[in-house]
């Protein structure tokens, strides 16, 4: 514990720091309501220095009391098998675990005893190369974006700073975060998979020579307009249209209609970027539409979601041999099941009755391939 908030009440001299690796091997520090830059001066073995360094602006505490507890570790590739306590929610955007896309390290800097936590400034996370470049990551890392786990909501991306990774210094910054952003635990991600986004559904369907696009969401936070892309190869996107947010913050379910009327022949790929009103933004998962002459692309809903002891998926026009995957918030596999004929149209239900009360995601592949990524909450 550090009772002095002078920004150099810890001070470093050529070498040496402050061994964490863990997330209860902590550094409080009191600095109340002082506005200053503060380094931590943290690293990993002999020689590999690693600070956190933040300028703090406005805050409120009830005394002089105020404290920012810091802690910081790393591990393997796999960072669900070493999750900080209370972190329940791991996956991307395709309902599957995200560790190969995050950097294999977290970040503990965690506000107590403030009415109003501190406003921070130029939040700098240092990390190791090793990090993000080992063989099972799959991570650029100029693509480096930091996220925090907002314990509250169970959500990492109901806010998403603005970044930018240095890749020469190994350092990724966080110019400006607001008080009601700071919650205890961060870590990095590869920005092309970010942790999830709160649809509930995303579909693409054709008719004739146009492609109607809806989705639904369950809650909506500061969030500004949905663009929607198309691909033709899965990789290089561009905008069909934007559509604005029907209600910026909002706990109700709403629903979203685009209509691409210049579709392609063939296998197209669409996508929606979700844009925060600070220019944050997200992707969703991909849905891929074959649209030839007037064929009609597959439709796949859900339902009861919520769901109470089962859960029924109807799919409709979806050719191949189909497997069906739910995953919890975590990653980890629930229940897998495999069509083996090749009926396009088909309604499979599954018991959830000994399912915890949580959200679920439903991944539907067709032969061998994403197709589709569904949330339900279980109740």
């Amino acid at each position: 514990m550090i009772d002095n908030p002078a920004t150099n009440a810890i001070t470093r001299n050529t070498s040496g720091h402050i061994i964490s690796e863990g997330e209860f091997n902590r550094v409080k520090w009191n600095i109340n309501t002082t506005a200053g830059t503060y380094v931590v001066p943290f690293g990993r073995g002999a020689a590999e220095y690693l600070p956190v360094t933040l300028t703090t602006a406005s805050a409120v505490s009830p005394g002089s009391n105020g404290s920012l507890t810091f802690a910081m570790y790393g591990g393997n590739w796999l960072n669900t098998g070493y999750l900080p306590t209370g972190i329940t929610n791991f996956v991307n955007n395709n309902g599957t675990n995200n560790s190969a896309q995050v950097i294999d390290r977290f970040w503990r800097i965690e506000p107590t005893n403030y009415s109003t936590k501190p406003a921070l400034n130029n939040l700098i996370f240092t990390y190791r190369d090793p990090e993000w470049s080992v063989a099972n990551n799959s991570i650029i890392e100029s693509n480096l974006i930091a996220q925090r786990y907002n314990s509250t909501l169970n959500d990492w991306d109901d806010f998403m700073p603005g970044t930018v990774t240095t890749p020469a210094s190994d350092i990724s910054t966080v110019a400006t975060l607001p008080s009601a952003q700071l919650f205890t635990w961060w870590t990095l991600v590869d920005n092309r998979t970010p942790l999830p986004i709160e649809l509930v559904n995303f579909n693409a369907k054709c008719d004739g020579n146009k492609v109607t696009v809806t989705w639904q969401t369950t809650a909506e936070k500061n969030n500004n307009y949905f663009e929607v892309e198309r691909s033709i190869n899965g990789t290089n996107f561009q905008l069909v249209e934007k559509v604005f947010s029907q209600n910026s913050n909002s706990n109700a379910l709403l629903s979203y209609q685009s209509v691409d009327n210049n579709s392609l022949d063939g296998k197209v790929y669409y996508r929606l970027k979700q844009v925060d009103i600070n220019g944050n933004f997200t992707y969703s998962s991909v849905v891929v539409v074959t649209c030839s002459n007037a064929l009609v692309s597959p439709i796949v809903n859900i339902f009861p979601n919520p769901a109470v002891s089962s859960i029924t998926v109807d799919i409709k026009g979806l050719i191949g041999q189909k497997t069906i995957l739910i995953y919890d918030v975590i990653g980890q596999e629930m229940t897998k099941r495999q069509i083996t004929d090749d009926n396009e149209n088909i309604q499979e239900t599954f018991d959830v009755s000994t399912f915890a009360k949580a959200t679920y995601i439903m991944r539907i592949d067709v032969d061998g391939h994403l197709h589709q990524i569904i949330k339900f909450v279980k109740n």
